[in-house]
């Protein structure tokens, strides 16, 4: 009996030795990230300085100084091993760093200021009556632009439609139209967030493919649901297309969007056991059409491989090569019919769409083909106009990895919009620094993913930081959000000690002043012009914000380049 009470409370003793180590562990990885963000956002702030105003520079410096007196007094109290206080100073270092980066960030002219709002939030504001509560927060904290879900997980839509079903709770209601006329009062616009392949994504087929089970996408074991029980639409079937088209036009002609989200444009895929989409009737038919053998016969190459940075595309042969550029057209070509109707109907209306990155791993091309989803070739046909990659992550470094390799096969050929997750972040501060890193990139917009996860906190954040002053979303009018940007720029550049330099950005602005409202041809050229102008007059650019500056316009202008290349 004895030995057993010793050994209860030996176990006890280790119990809570072992908790204070890992408490202990913790505390000091807290203080070694927070010592390098101290560095990071002192950093961001110097490079800042000079265009901020008094107040703001002297409102950040006390910031910093309590970060730096924080993190010091909580080293000091872990030595003491008084760990109720090293936590609290922990915490006020992470609150005065959150704090630091809202004085110190920089508010924009020309920006898109992207919030992904849910089709379940809609409904619940929709029942709620709190849809104009809903548009007001979203206003309040300097958002432009809303991507509004249609399509909810349990397979129903938040809009009356001849085609799709209206979720039965929401009968008599258009919570979509009630969204797009409340936006369009507080001057923000609505791009449908549309999940093109997508059915259902709670365990079932969804209300449509329950009605159509010829429809349904099947992997290579002939099941429906992939490995997140989500259920997909076949790529290959023409009534599924068809319909797919006519229910997204159906929409576009009935509100008064100001662009295209698409998202789901993709195959699924399970690749923790090496399977993918989608092996229906239809698509076997097909291929067996127009190649003469059955892709379930092949030998099929593991995802692990195919994702691999160092995969080239025809590394499994050509029967296999067949397969995977027969599906990628499937896909493509759905994007051409969808891009040309909304196009046909609204020929100023860009396209944006969501692409998957590499954000665990593998090449970021690698794993768009893996999934069939071949954007660059949407690029080089002029699909679409905007890249929304999903860089749903804690780590910056990898936000900023994939954010530069989409740049660099994007290639001025269409802006990039990144998805910055707030479900991956720890702190909402995170969200500031992805924006500001993401800025300095010279990408002209974000999207804020998703309402549902943005805490009070974060919309103060963006508030009072990097939203503070409206913004003229660049999606508009590429020829007027560059003359903007270039009106920011001079604002930027001293007239007296960079005078060569203002002088030279003076005659630009001009340029594309008299021709603000001239025919596309003149306008064209003055684009040209400038693109040609502007590498030799910034080459010797040093201030990091204007050399922000000056990659966003190039952005702009490459775009409209790009855009209207084969009209003129």
């Amino acid at each position: 009996m004895k030995l057993a009470k010793e050994l209860v409370l030996f176990l006890l003793i280790y119990l809570v030795m072992s908790e204070t180590l890992l408490a202990i562990n913790n505390y000091q990885e807290d203080l070694k990230i927070l010592s390098q963000e101290l560095s990071e956002v002192k950093a961001f702030f110097e490079a800042n300085k000079s265009h901020m105003e008094t107040e703001r520079i002297n409102q950040t410096l006390t910031y910093l100084e309590l970060v730096e007196s924080s993190l010091t007094d909580a080293e000091k109290y872990l030595a003491e091993k008084d760990y109720f206080e090293a936590e609290l100073k922990i915490e006020l270092s992470k609150m005065a760093i959150g704090k630091t980066y809202v004085k110190a960030s920089r508010s924009l002219k020309v920006e898109a200021r992207v919030i992904s709002v849910d089709a379940g939030t809609l409904s619940r504001k929709a029942l709620s009556h709190s849809l104009p509560n809903l548009v007001e927060e979203i206003a309040e904290a300097g958002f432009n632009t809303i991507f509004v879900e249609v399509l909810r997980d349990d397979g129903y839509v938040v809009y009356p439609s001849e085609y799709m079903e209206l979720a039965p709770e929401l009968k008599g209601l258009d919570p979509l139209g009630e969204l797009v006329e409340l936006s369009k009062a507080k001057k923000i616009d609505v791009f449908p967030w549309q999940k093109v392949f997508f059915a259902a994504a709670n365990g079932t087929l969804g209300p449509v493919l329950n009605k159509h089970p010829e429809w349904i996408a099947l992997d290579r074991f002939q099941k429906g649901l992939d490995a997140y029980s989500l259920a997909w639409f076949s790529p290959a079937h023409p009534k599924a297309r068809e319909f797919i088209c006519n229910y997204i036009f159906e929409m576009w002609q009935k509100y008064d969007f100001a662009g295209c989200q698409l998202d789901y444009v993709r195959n699924a895929v399970n690749p923790l056991e090496d399977n993918d989409f989608s092996y229906d009737q239809a698509s076997l038919d097909l291929f067996n059409s127009l190649y003469g053998y059955n892709p379930l016969e092949l030998k099929y190459p593991s995802a692990a491989i195919r994702t691999r940075p160092e995969y080239t595309p025809g590394d499994f042969g050509p029967e296999w090569e067949n397969w995977q550029a027969f599906r990628e057209e499937l896909i493509t070509s759905l994007v051409a019919k969808i891009a040309k109707t909304l196009k046909n109907a609204k020929p100023d209306a860009m396209i944006s769409v969501g692409i998957a990155t590499a954000l665990w791993g593998g090449g970021t091309l690698e794993q768009a083909y893996f999934r069939q989803q071949n954007w660059p070739v949407w690029l080089d046909r002029h699909l679409v106009e905007i890249l929304s990659p999903l860089v749903y992550q804690n780590d910056l470094s990898i936000v900023l990895r994939e954010v530069e390799n989409v740049k660099a096969v994007a290639d001025g050929r269409a802006m990039q919009y990144p998805s910055l997750g707030v479900q991956a972040m720890d702190n909402p501060y995170q969200l500031l620094e992805q924006i500001e890193a993401v800025r300095d990139l010279g990408e002209p917009g974000m999207r804020i993913f998703a309402y549902p996860y943005l805490k009070t906190e974060h919309f103060k954040l963006l508030k009072e930081g990097p939203f503070r002053e409206q913004a003229f979303p660049p999606y508009k009018d590429l020829f007027k959000s560059s003359y903007l940007l270039l009106e920011d720029l001079l604002e930027l550049v001293s007239s007296e000690t960079e005078n060569e330099l203002y002088n030279d950005l003076e005659s630009l602005k001009k340029r594309l002043e008299i021709t603000l409202e001239a025919d596309l041809k003149r306008q064209y050229a003055a684009v040209k012009y400038l693109l040609n102008k502007l590498p030799r007059i910034t080459q010797n650019v040093t201030d990091k914000t204007v050399e922000m500056e000056v990659k966003r316009l190039k952005t702009l202008l490459s775009v409209y380049e790009y855009k209207n290349r084969f009209i003129i």
